[in-house]
């Protein structure tokens, strides 16, 4: 009996030696890459039952993401330390503003449920703002990110000692003083700022054909974008369909085109659109009309282009702002004899 006791004893022990290596190897994974954190995050809390599909366009994201969240922390670390007084040179921030132009259904919102409690690892006084079209999107991300942050997995791996605590608003804030807040953009933010607004889909596809509606989303944005603490370093990033050549995707372009940084993913590749980033990165599709990534197919796009109509297409899959009156032939094009 002894025996058999001082064996379970030592396979108790190999046993939490190899967890505590894959611990800490998890650790410097999902630390080092805001992308390999995501893909723990969806293995390990969000879909544990469902294979992780590995595909470019999420990378290509999150690693711009990333960058500006890197460079955040490095400025405000700068700034924390004296600024010019530190001796330090000032860091670069390569992007403050981002606009992120992607098909729907391509995973972001899932990618972006994870920037929070990724940022919280690194900078737990984190505040970010997260803004959408309707509570319900809001209300669905609180709870996916709660669900990170609470789990063991989170904790354990990252050895997280601040103490959360949330509210029925979905806001969710730590004893470090990060916070997670939610609001809809069918009113503007008011009183507080943050480190971040971060904006998941703004406008409703359907409700954007009335010009009230566009003008009211795009009137609450301008009034919320200065609800940052330190504008000099603070981030904004719109991630979003375009649904209309005057939506907001395009509003911010047309009127600050000079500070935002475009990223743009179409469902179908076409090279004559194709920009350089602003971490000199390039689209990875090659040629003309390959498909953005393994959800869509030739025929699942073309039996949205049906469905939707040539206008509604080239916005939200093409990302290009077509005008509205593009689609009709215009009453002064008539003549009559």
């Amino acid at each position: 009996a002894r025996l058999e006791a001082e064996a379970e004893q030592a396979r108790q022990a190999k046993l939490e030696e190899r967890l505590e290596i894959v611990r800490e190897l998890e650790e410097d994974v999902g630390r080092s890459s805001l992308y390999e954190f995501f893909k723990l995050c969806w293995e390990r809390v969000l879909e544990p039952t469902t294979p992780f599909e590995e595909e470019w366009h999420l990378k290509f994201v999150a690693d711009h993401l990333e960058a500006m969240l890197r460079d955040w922390m490095a400025s405000r670390a700068w700034r924390d330390a004296g600024g010019p007084a530190s001796g330090m040179p000032e860091p670069i921030q390569r992007a403050i503003n981002a606009l992120v132009n992607i098909c729907p259904r391509s995973g972001k919102s899932t990618l972006l449920v994870c920037l929070t409690p990724w940022m919280w690892i690194h900078w737990p006084s984190w505040q970010c703002m997260n803004l959408s079209c309707n509570d319900s999107v809001l209300v669905r991300d609180a709870k996916r990110a709660l669900q990170i942050l609470q789990s063991d997995w989170y904790r354990n791996t990252y050895q997280i000692e601040w103490v959360l605590s949330n509210d029925a608003q979905g806001q969710i804030e730590n004893s470090a003083r990060g916070v997670r807040a939610a609001q809809t953009l069918n009113s503007a933010i008011v009183r507080l700022g943050y480190h971040m607004l971060l904006v998941d889909d703004p406008m409703e596809p359907k409700q954007s054909v009335y010009a009230k509606y566009r003008d009211w989303i795009k009137n609450n944005w301008d009034t919320s974008y200065s609800r940052v603490h330190d504008p000099r370093i603070d981030l904004r990033v719109i991630v979003m369909q375009m649904v209309d050549a005057d939506d907001l995707a395009n509003h911010v372009m047309k009127k600050q085109a000079q500070t935002w940084a475009q990223i743009r993913l179409p469902g179908y590749y076409e090279s004559a659109y194709d920009k350089t980033t602003f971490l000199g990165r390039r689209d990875e599709r090659t040629e003309d009309r390959q498909i953005l990534h393994a959800r869509y197919t030739a025929q699942y796009l073309a039996a949205q282009l049906e469905d939707l109509g040539s206008y509604r297409f080239q916005c939200q899959y093409q990302q290009r702002g077509v005008r509205r009156d593009g689609a009709k032939i215009p009453r002064t094009w008539w003549r009559f004899y």
